[in-house]
């Protein structure tokens, strides 16, 4: 077995946690990539009980993935704040660390960046279970649509606030020029990047929250050109422009298995939306703006069956449907221990 090994490497890590004066539990790795490995870690409380849950990301032992590790811890103190985006740990304004790591450590192992532990399924698993229906609701379509936008607009919060209690991305009036602060993913294909989180009792309270994670390739600095960026060879406009385009592309990925009388259930106002988002021009596309206006319109009155008036499935708007729905696709085993409806 090389040092290297998944096994040997894992256990390393875990020394470095055991050894920290906090009391935290190491429970192995969740993901383990080209670029990094993640691990999942449990806080115990004082009297011993289980406390907050997160993880830990490593790079993999390559310069590359090294660089790419802080190019993310720096993207990640840059979205501080942002309720779609993962967010940090931070213990007394910093970012969570282990002192203890010595300094003959392997370098992949002296960097390392905490962050909040999601317990849903990502989007790609998301796509996956959806095929075992014949039509997702078109509620939970406007509300992962409206998730998936608030990528690009963090509140910029000053990092290490004394709160981490993340807030709702405030979209802008005025659609974003190369001159306002905006981030492009740059990884958003890969759908592994999106995670669902929990319900809450705001937005989530009927489908839990959509967050973006891995930002080890974004961009994200006021005036960057993205023009030289090809995806799919087509016209990029602003940061907020690319992510459009692949939250379309997210989208129609979303419905691209369903059949042709399954389609007969997929609103044409979303349908379209969506079609707009993925414009080979960015002119094209609609705006942030419309996009959020359009789709908050709708899952304000689009509420129930009679909604979708003529449509083979209208029966699974109801909210007692979507709820079914939602526990049978889109929680993880971990969530439907102690699912209880919102």
């Amino acid at each position: 077995m090389s040092d290297n090994s998944p096994a040997v490497v894992a256990a390393r890590r875990k020394k470095y946690f055991d050894a920290d004066s906090r009391d935290f539990e190491f429970g192995g790795l969740i993901a383990s990539g080209g670029h990094g490995d993640a691990y999942k870690i449990r806080e115990r409380s004082p009297d011993g009980s289980p406390g907050r849950r997160f993880v830990a990301k490593f790079a993999v032992n390559d310069p590359i993935s090294i660089a790419d590790l802080r190019k993310e811890i720096e993207t990640t103190r840059q979205l501080y704040g942002a309720f779609h985006i993962v967010q940090p740990v931070v213990d007394n304004g910093n970012l969570r660390s282990l002192p203890n790591i010595p300094s003959s450590a392997p370098a992949e192992d002296r960097l390392m960046l905490c962050m909040e532990y999601l317990p849903g399924i990502t989007f790609a698993d998301f796509i996956h279970r959806a095929q075992q229906w014949d039509v997702i609701p078109n509620r939970v379509l406007c509300m992962v649509f409206l998730c998936l936008l608030a990528l690009g607009n963090p509140p910029r919060k000053p990092f290490g606030a004394s709160t981490e209690c993340p807030e709702t991305e405030v979209v802008p009036e005025k659609e974003p020029t190369a001159k306002d602060y905006q981030i492009f993913h740059g990884d958003m294909d890969n759908h592994y990047n999106l995670v669902f989180g929990d319900f809450d009792v705001d937005e989530h309270w009927l489908v839990p929250v959509l967050k973006a994670i891995d930002f080890g390739i974004a961009i994200d600095k006021i005036g960057s050109n993205i023009s030289g960026y090809i995806m799919h060879n087509i016209s990029p406009g602003t940061f907020t422009q690319a992510n459009i385009y692949h939250i379309g592309r997210a989208m129609q990925q979303l419905y691209a298995h369903y059949s042709p009388a399954s389609l007969l259930n997929l609103d044409n106002d979303l349908s379209n939306l969506a079609a707009k988002c993925v414009s080979w021009h960015h002119q094209d596309r609609p705006s942030l703006r419309e996009l959020v206006d359009t789709i908050e319109y709708a899952i304000r009155t689009k509420t129930g069956p009679e909604s979708f008036p003529g449509m083979p499935w209208a029966n699974s708007e109801t909210t007692q449907m979507i709820r079914h729905y939602v526990a049978d696709v889109m929680l993880s085993a971990t969530q439907l221990d102690d699912f209880k409806v919102p």
